[in-house]
């Protein structure tokens, strides 16, 4: 069992025109593609251009299976995108398609928890099959696009196009954003009895929002019914 430190070096360049700057595959960045490699080899292991090695520093500690990636990774797209199983954890911003399906792959992340502590880009779960994303700050265009499964926590603001194709899964926000018109139901009132089973992260304002869900009336909207999904989208009344 092993907690890998991955703090930024470098930041990449502005995305300008002039500087033709791409951003970032960082899907490699996973604990089970750590698991059996010395941290001479995870610093080796490319992201696109470049290596991790040439983008952080790589430190690795006694724990459970847990990366932990500290910086501004604006820039770095499809973080968690094969996660299956065990935690990754962004201190700061991430980029487009968090837990998304990268490499033409049909599905994103298939299990495990992603925990940001800043602000995610557009495309967030986008076509996620499993497993957890909490995000403690806003959330861009987008998110939980053909979404096949999962549950995705959002205590900031969504952008515009939320949910688009949702298939199934829970989506648990701190408002109702606006949703295209006759894809989700109306909404129902009803208490949200799992909240006490659920341990949130302890990071920012989740725990502050999940007890919100404990002691007052959620509604829940279903959809997206432009796709026969049974979706669920859940916030505090």
């Amino acid at each position: 069992m092993t907690k890998w430190t991955l703090t930024q070096k470098q930041k990449p360049p502005e995305n300008k025109v002039e500087t033709c700057a791409e951003n970032i595959d960082a899907s490699p960045i996973d604990a089970k593609n750590f698991g059996d490699k010395s941290l001479a080899e995870i610093k080796k292991i490319s992201l696109g251009r470049q290596t991790i090695g040439d983008w952080f520093d790589v430190q690795d500690s006694d724990g459970p299976d847990t990366v932990e990636l500290r910086g501004d990774l604006r820039r770095f797209d499809h973080i968690g995108a094969a996660l299956s199983s065990g935690e990754l954890k962004v201190v700061g911003d991430a980029g487009n398609f968090l837990g998304g399906a990268a490499d033409g792959k049909r599905l994103g992340m298939s299990g495990g928890r992603i925990v940001i502590t800043g602000n995610v880009g557009d495309y967030a779960g986008h076509r996620m099959r499993r497993g957890e994303i909490w995000i403690c700050g806003n959330v861009g265009r987008f998110a939980a696009a053909h979404m096949v499964a999962g549950t995705i926590v959002i205590a900031g603001k969504i952008g515009h196009d939320f949910a688009i194709g949702m298939r199934r899964g829970s989506l648990i926000v701190s408002q109702m954003p606006i949703l295209a018109d006759g894809r989700f139901s109306d909404p129902v009132e009803s208490d949200f009895l799992i909240a006490s089973l659920i341990a949130p992260p302890e990071t920012g304002h989740l725990v502050e929002f999940w007890s919100r869900l404990q002691d007052q009336q959620v509604s829940t909207r279903r959809g997206d019914r432009a796709v026969g999904g049974q979706g669920e989208i859940v916030t505090p009344h």
